[in-house]
């Protein structure tokens, strides 16, 4: 807490000497606090700081999983078929890809599949205070669970809309409904935690209010206040957005990380993992429509399964709009987000839960204790080989990032702390990945060249005083200053 909560990813000196914070306050910061002090542990060790963060996004997973196994055994009432629908929603591509992405959306999934949780459990009776306690630790770690108790609560007043024939309405008796105690708690939490923390920004940014960095993020990603240009970029408008989601979609439903993990058609593959761009590249071969038309019948065909099992009683059709629908609610509100954002497609977890579930209810064969058995045991085997094979190809990435993790690893070891930092470039010019080098830099202070102590820079001729004997990058002292 030295910078009292605050979220950034630069602290820049001034020429005047005040201070300018690059904030990145917006989302819950319980998630970054337990990251946060994860990476204390690893020192100055730059690799084991990776790692311990990493292996906190885990631990969320992990969390986000066995809530995800307590929903759907409480659903299908049969231990080893939940581990079965779950172990293949999880294994999903997104979720394989970015299990261990060190931000707040793993956390975040966890959020989602709490409420997913407290819907259900709200069948068998709950209290009060327990959904709120569910709702506040759902919102703790991402705005993306509001989209879960949105689409419960409208889902609940339907329902009581629908039957207030047979059952009087009255509005004392429905607040005190677990679905509305868990969305109004979630609200005056989530408006408090953010609140707090844009008050707290704006305390250190300065200026006016709405120009704060999370202010003009939720701005323009909302489109509010005349921040639309988001719209207008490739990716953002309507057409390709659907698009992109229709894709997105699929990849999540497949289980296995399909396309990923399996030799498939280099067409279907395209369309896969490049979405409207391969459509377009190979718009005049056949086998294009017949894979389009293929794949949307199996999935008009999986929805009428899902109304058959309503229809038939086998599951509630609020629990099954709210799997089905929660993950669009959120990607449709934040299109100007979740466009330029393929991990947020981990949200729409609910459609292969429900697709899974419905599909098992309606199977007397799959209950049969031996083929439960080696169906919990062949899934199991199949999320670990695809979890290993998705460990192989992050470590063969990682490699092209090892040399220069090394240097700045002997660049951060050389900086006395409390010093100021100019860097000589950006990431692009650099050839890294965007925040890398706020990564790397994470304990240093920025400055102009003008007033920096030392100099950071890929010419290794930058001035005479190196510091270093890297190939990539190296340490300077600012001969400006000396």
């Amino acid at each position: 807490m030295e910078y009292s909560g605050l979220m950034f990813t630069q602290y820049i000196i001034r020429e005047d000497n005040s201070i300018e914070y690059d904030a990145y306050n917006r989302f819950p910061l319980f998630p970054f606090l337990l990251t946060g002090a994860a990476t204390k542990i690893g020192g100055s060790n730059l690799a084991l700081q990776l790692y311990l963060a990493r292996q906190v996004m885990n631990l969320f997973l992990l969390l986000a999983l066995l809530f995800a196994y307590m929903t759907l055994d409480r659903l299908l009432q049969h231990p080893l078929l939940s581990v079965s629908v779950v172990l293949m929603t999880f294994s999903s591509h997104f979720i394989l890809y970015y299990h261990d992405l060190v931000f707040n959306d793993i956390p975040a999934l966890l959020g989602c599949t709490v409420v997913l949780f407290l819907i259900v459990k709200s069948r068998d009776g709950i209290r009060l205070w327990q959904a709120a306690l569910l709702a506040i630790i759902a919102i703790s770690t991402g705005w993306q669970a509001f989209s879960v108790l949105v689409v419960w609560f409208l889902t609940d007043l339907i329902h009581v809309l629908l039957n207030r024939r047979k059952e009087r309405f009255r509005f004392r008796i429905f607040v005190r409904k677990p679905s509305f105690v868990a969305l109004a708690v979630g609200i005056a939490w989530g408006v408090t935690v953010l609140g707090l923390q844009l008050l707290n920004e704006w305390s250190h940014v300065g200026g006016s209010f709405a120009k704060i960095p999370s202010m003009l993020s939720l701005l323009k990603r909302t489109g509010l206040g005349g921040y639309d240009r988001l719209s207008s970029l490739p990716g953002a408008d309507w057409g390709n957005f659907l698009l992109t989601q229709a894709r997105r979609i699929w990849l999540m439903i497949l289980p296995f990380d399909v396309p990923y993990s399996i030799p498939i058609s280099g067409i279907i593959k395209d369309i896969f993992t490049q979405g409207s761009v391969a459509v377009n590249r190979h718009i005049n071969d056949w086998r294009i429509a017949a894979a389009l038309v293929g794949l949307s019948g199996l999935f008009l065909a999986l929805l009428v399964r899902v109304g058959v099992s309503i229809r038939r009683s086998l599951i509630d059709w609020r629990i099954a709009a709210v799997l089905g629908l929660s993950g669009l609610v959120w990607a449709l509100s934040m299109r100007r987000f979740v466009a330029f954002h393929d991990f947020q497609s981990i949200f729409y977890i609910g459609l292969p839960l429900i697709l899974y579930l419905v599909l098992f209810l309606q199977s007397k064969m799959l209950r049969n204790a031996v083929i439960a058995t080696a169906l919990a045991i062949g899934t199991t085997l199949l999320f670990a080989f695809c979890a290993y094979q998705d460990g192989i190809a992050k470590s063969l990435e990682r490699i092209a990032h090892e040399p220069r993790f090394k240097e700045f690893q002997v660049i951060t070891e050389q900086l006395p702390s409390g010093v100021t930092v100019f860097v000589d470039g950006d990431h692009r010019m650099m050839g890294m990945a965007f925040r890398e080098l706020d990564f790397y830099l994470i304990d240093t202070k920025r400055a102009s060249k003008a007033k920096a102590d030392f100099v950071v820079s890929p010419n290794r001729n930058y001035n005479a005083q190196r510091l270093t004997n890297n190939k990539l990058m190296n340490l300077f002292r600012n001969q400006a200053l000396h």
